[in-house]
């Protein structure tokens, strides 16, 4: 009897990055951990860079310094593009609504050396350095990395001079005052060297206490232990009757007791007086006031939650408080996580970034019809009906537990994409968490969204890395950043725009 010969269905060969930059025009590069990838927009790195970058932090694959200089590269090619506004716009964007503090900083001056370089003029300049600096010791900041970038005062250029002149008259004397350190560049020197007019009276009255080294010394809580501890012993207040002052006096700000909260444990004060801690710390009000990034939190729960319940149950609350702003994604939400090694283990590390955002994305998705979390790292595993009545903390924690055993080491993100089958749901929307050091290039896989034009996709980008398996002309949208502020960008991807896109208008300053 002769045997039926059957026929295998022909196996599909895979994509490579190869074929599909060929298609599409597009450039390749070599990621971090040594795969091909497609090579960034430099606007969209520059983005990144900027908003994700703890400057003085390493991540798991460049220094910081690597980072600035990754920088100041994709700088020089926004203004050999042209992309001036652009730039303009993400330093205010990354310094007051995403609060990173010095990147922005970094980022005007290397403009202006830029612009200078190019023989190009931003009339905005001036501006823009006022509008950056939104901190009194900002002033010095900003000048003495200026000094360091063009080597000497007489080459600074005028437009950098005149903003810094400018931002004087930001501020009073409290903040002089409490900023008034013993640095190698001090506010007398600055404004000896640029020469601010004051707006009124009083304002040139200060300034003129700067330079005879006359400021009123502030009520803070660095100069009240510093004077406490220089009084003789028997004049001494204890820790407690310190700490209770100083709480009690309304003068300590959010980030203060946030970062003395372990002090005011040992400091053993009163019960009333750890509940009006419990209370500001908690206080909507106030978390809206603090802009705190996401890791204060992390960081003060983490020291706090064996010491005193109380308070650990009010940074909690303020954490959830923090999250009540985000928008709406869709009604039927997919998130991935990146579960792979190089994510890292630190506070301020991707992994914890990533589970903190999705914890939140969780908590304020309460009224949606469908959410499922896939982890992913050597193997992926789906969750489903994570409990959103958790505080974010406490979802964050249920996330980290499973990163153990094959939900974890690399990062296979062709097994994450293999459990849609497991959602029980079509996503409208979906959300990657990742820092973008892919192992393999499942572009099939990813390719399948792409001819479902309503999904919203999203991949947020927690290094920086100059290359990414997600391009904008599949579907993918990037975001990147340190808190869910990043997420206002949402409306604008609804209408097919990117963070580029909106951030390439004109300059407006903020004054």
């Amino acid at each position: 009897m002769q045997r039926t010969k059957l026929n295998k269905p022909a196996q599909r060969k895979p994509v490579t990055v190869q074929a599909v930059a060929a298609k599409q025009n597009l450039e390749i590069g070599v990621s971090a951990n040594g795969n091909l990838q497609f090579k960034k927009e430099p606007l969209q790195h520059l983005y990144e860079i900027v908003v994700s970058t703890l400057f003085g932090k390493d991540t798991y694959y460049q220094t910081s310094d690597q980072l600035v200089k990754n920088m100041i590269v994709e700088v020089d090619q926004a203004v050999k593009m042209g992309a001036l506004d652009f730039v303009a716009n993400l330093a205010i964007h990354a310094r007051t609504e995403m609060n990173i503090r010095t990147m922005p900083v970094v980022l005007v001056v290397q403009f202006a050396n830029s612009l200078r370089k190019h023989g190009k003029v931003y009339p905005q300049m001036r501006q823009l350095v006022c509008d950056v600096i939104q901190r009194a010791d900002q002033i010095n900041d900003l000048y003495a990395y200026a000094l360091t970038v063009f080597g000497d005062k007489r080459k600074v250029p005028t437009a950098i001079k005149r903003g810094v002149a400018d931002a004087f008259n930001k501020f009073g004397e409290y903040h002089f005052g409490k900023y008034n350190r013993d640095t190698s560049l001090k506010f007398k020197d600055v404004l000896r060297i640029v020469h601010p007019t004051a707006k009124s009276i009083d304002q040139g009255q200060i300034f003129d206490r700067i330079m005879k080294d006359q400021l009123e010394t502030p009520y803070t809580w660095e100069v009240e232990l510093s004077t406490n501890g220089q009084k003789p012993v028997a004049e001494r207040l204890t820790k407690d009757q310190l700490w209770t002052n100083l709480i009690n006096s309304g003068k300590v700000g959010y980030m203060a007791q946030l970062r003395n909260l372990r002090n005011i444990v040992e400091a053993k004060v009163d019960s009333a007086v750890s509940t009006k801690v419990a209370q500001f710390i908690a206080d909507p009000v106030q978390v809206a006031k603090s802009k705190q990034l996401p890791f204060d939190f992390v960081e003060a729960y983490r020291i706090v939650k064996p010491l005193d319940t109380k308070l650990a149950t009010a940074i909690s609350k303020a954490i959830d408080v923090s999250c009540t702003n985000i928008p709406k994604l869709g009604n039927n939400i997919w998130i991935i996580i990146d579960y792979s090694g190089s994510m890292g283990n630190d506070t301020a590390l991707p992994i914890t970034n990533a589970t903190l955002l999705a914890a939140g994305l969780i908590k304020s998705s309460d009224l949606v019809d469908n959410l499922a979390v896939t982890l992913f790292g050597s193997d992926a595993k789906t969750l489903n009906g994570v409990d959103t009545n958790n505080s974010v903390m406490s979802i964050q924690q249920e996330l980290l537990r499973h990163r153990t055993g094959s939900i974890a080491g690399s990062t296979n993100f062709r097994a994450a994409l293999s459990q849609r089958s497991k959602l029980g749901f079509k996503p409208d929307t979906i959300i990657v968490l990742t820092d973008g050091e892919i192992n393999d290039f499942p572009y099939r896989e990813m390719h399948e969204f792409s001819n479902q034009h309503n999904i919203v996709k999203l991949a947020i980008n927690l290094n920086s890395t100059p290359t990414t398996p997600m391009i904008q002309s599949d579907g993918w949208y990037s975001l990147a950043g340190w808190s869910s502020a990043m997420f206002k960008w949402i409306p604008a991807i609804r209408n097919k725009d990117s963070v580029t896109d909106t951030l390439s208008g004109p300059y407006k300053s903020i004054r």
